[in-house]
């Protein structure tokens, strides 16, 4: 479900960083190969240990954040329809 709300919603602005917390980083390319995942996928492979684990205070996986066009949280933890619904109020129609 996200690789087509990417899709659908890319071209409008819509941008994905995905946060592996894979051990080893090895694990988490292997899994971005397999399933073409058209984001940036990004792992340090040290898992909960990790600097981004700190900076996010991410408590469980998987989490989101939403940033919106003016560089502001516009949603936390949002997936598929809830994610949708909440891209169509922030971003602009093309």
């Amino acid at each position: 479900p996200l690789v087509k709300i990417y899709k659908k919603y890319h071209s409008k602005g819509f941008e994905m960083l995905g946060v592996s917390l894979d051990k080893p980083a090895s694990e988490a390319e292997a899994f971005v190969k397999k399933k073409k995942l058209p984001w940036i996928q990004a792992c340090d492979g040290k898992g909960w240990l990790g600097p981004l684990v700190k900076a996010f205070a991410v408590k469980e996986i998987p989490f989101s954040i939403l940033i919106g066009p003016d560089g502001k949280v516009a949603g936390l933890d949002l997936y598929e329809k809830d994610l949708e619904a909440r891209l169509e109020d922030i971003l602009p129609e093309k």
